[in-house]
């Protein structure tokens, strides 16, 4: 099955094989010439013989020399739907820069059995240094590598021997012998998180190194680390690498080395160090030394510091709550989640609550708004919010509170909170308390830090990942969500004073601030759902003043402009009532 076509262009004579060259009219340049390809032909075919026989695929070399440059780019691409087997094809008329000059193609019948990664892995470790003059590090065959690099008339021959020895080796499960295909992982020992690109709609979030043994950029993946703490990743190889050439691996950060221990199989952990300045970034590189001064970069990763976030929580079941899970048991949940960002959780579950006359129409369901512009916490939420407060001397504004209830009005509903809201509300009758723990997680994350629904802020779509802001919720973060951890996004919430009486619109028609928009329509809001007026101060009769927001962005939506306009008969204040009209 080997197909040991060398196709020679010179002057615009097109041989197929050696066998042809007596039809050459310049037989003796042409002799020169296989001299400079080859070196000597009979153990390149015996090498494309042996990859033959023992992968069942065909071996394809093609090359160009001289005037008529060929067109190997054109029957390169052509290759994988008109072509069978693997191309190696060389343009010799570009010797030189190898690393654009060098075609390595092959068929999906090739990949079945060779993954494209090590074979490109070949064309950047073994052909293009060989090709080049470098030394490298191939196995001996006995366990142990040996340095080669080729040099002269014979390279050209040596090289495509070397590289089909790799590919067959890459068959056989030894993929280059020596340098070990690596990549960083999670450790079970980790205390904080680690976050490698798994959805492409993420992409924007991770940054991008070369890896040399793939020749690609390639997905940095981020690790998270306590500042002035040490944690632990690890390293694993896809491919049979011993422990010995693992060990060969040095990883090393801007500061300085970075150890490493063997762990079970071809696993290797690292010891990280967290940076004394927070939120500070810092790359750990994987490096394969070949020779004193050549190696290869072989991967990459992000180690990103936070300063420990502490959060406290106390869960309130309302009278009559059944499931409600442990404090451990949250506190377990709530810290393997948000532990991840280096922030800590520490939770209480306070006795049972009696809210006294929140239910307002009787049927023992809590009922529920929504996040939209005029909505926020409903008349009975805001009764259970305001009866806590008023009989809970330890009520502390810097504590989040979650009220479990056994169900909202709407069945389906498993929790409540409001984006940067201090009450939340979780539904235990169709959840476990395993279940009702991740809700808690879930919920604190809209009110703690700010978090949006992952299918709302990205095009993930809802209920295709493991993350705690998807749904169902699960028990991940991603690193963009480490970050809002520690610095949340801004939320242009309501006035949330619920003792306050009948309100007035901010500063209309009395201040030079007036045009704080935002505070109108929380006044607004807070009024609508309250079922309460606002006093409006009308301008004078016929005039009408108007305040302008550009550019705004209030929840989920953006808005080129917003405009309050205020137009009365006379000059008067005059009680609005929010919800005559339509929101």
């Amino acid at each position: 099955m080997r197909k040991l076509l060398l196709f020679f262009l010179l002057w615009g004579g097109c041989l197929s094989s050696f066998a042809q060259a007596d039809s050459y009219s310049d037989r003796a340049r042409l002799q020169d010439f296989a001299g400079k390809l080859t070196g000597g032909i009979e153990r390149l075919e015996q090498q494309m013989d042996a990859f033959s026989a023992r992968t069942g695929l065909d071996i394809y070399i093609v090359t160009a020399y001289k005037y008529n440059q060929p067109d190997i780019s054109r029957l390169a691409a052509e290759w994988p739907q008109k072509g069978k087997g693997l191309l190696l094809g060389l343009n010799l008329h570009e010797e030189g820069n190898w690393s654009q000059h060098l075609q390595i193609v092959y068929t999906p019948e090739v990949t079945a059995k060779i993954p494209a990664e090590q074979i490109e892995q070949v064309r950047n470790l073994v052909l293009v240094p060989l090709l080049e003059g470098r030394e490298i590090s191939v196995a001996d065959g006995f366990g142990g590598t040996t340095k080669v690099s080729f040099g002269g008339q014979g390279k050209y021959y040596l090289t495509l021997e070397q590289g089909i020895a790799a590919l067959l080796g890459a068959f056989e499960g030894t993929p280059l012998g020596a340098v070990p295909a690596i990549a960083f992982a999670p450790s079970p020992e980790a205390l904080r998180g680690f976050d490698a690109k798994s959805k492409e709609a993420l992409a924007q979030y991770y940054e991008k190194g070369r890896n040399d043994l793939t020749g690609r950029d390639e997905y940095i993946p981020w690790k998270a680390i306590e500042a002035g703490r040490t944690d632990v990743v690890e390293v694993v190889s896809p491919g049979r690498s011993s422990r010995a050439e693992l060990a060969k691996i040095q990883f090393s950060s801007p500061t300085g080395s970075v150890p490493a221990s063997p762990v079970a199989g071809d696993r290797l952990q690292l010891t990280l160090q967290g940076a004394g300045r927070a939120e500070s970034t810092q790359e750990i590189s994987a490096y394969y030394p070949t020779g004193a001064n050549s190696g290869y970069t072989v991967a990459r990763l992000n180690v990103v510091t936070y300063e420990k976030l502490p959060k406290n929580l106390v869960v309130v079941p309302l009278a009559g709550t059944t499931g409600v899970p442990a404090g451990p048991e949250i506190r377990e949940v709530l810290n393997k989640i948000y532990g991840q960002a280096v922030a800590e959780w520490s939770v209480a579950v306070a006795p049972a609550f009696d809210a006294g006359n929140w239910d307002g129409n009787g049927n023992g369901k809590v009922e529920i708004g929504n996040s939209g512009l005029l909505s926020n916490y409903t008349a009975e939420m805001r009764a259970i919010n305001r009866a806590f407060k008023n009989i809970t001397p330890a009520y502390d504004e810097d504590t989040y509170y979650l009220f479990l209830a056994n169900q909202a009005e709407n069945a389906a509903t498993l929790g409540y909170m409001p984006r940067a809201k201090q009450f939340g509300y979780v539904f235990t009758r169709s959840q476990t308390p395993a279940a009702v723990a991740r809700t808690i997680a879930h919920e604190l994350g809209h009110g703690a830090f700010h978090l949006k629904h992952t299918f709302e802020e990205t095009s993930v779509a809802k209920g295709s990942s493991t993350n705690v802001m998807d749904y169902p919720s699960g028990t991940t973060l991603n690193k963009y969500q480490w970050d809002l951890v520690h610095d949340p996004a801004r939320v242009y919430g309501l006035l949330e004073d619920d003792e306050e009486g009948a309100l007035a619109l901010p500063c209309w028609g009395l201040f030079d601030d007036c045009d704080d928009v935002l505070k109108q329509l929380a006044a607004i809001k807070s009024a609508r759902e309250r079922g309460q007026t606002v006093t409006v101060i009308s301008p004078a009769k016929g005039a009408k003043r108007i305040w302008t927001a550009t550019n705004i962005k209030i929840e989920d939506t953006e808005y080129e402009e917003i405009r309050v306009i205020c137009e009365g008969p006379e000059d008067s204040k005059t009680a609005v009532d929010p919800n005559a009209y339509e929101a």
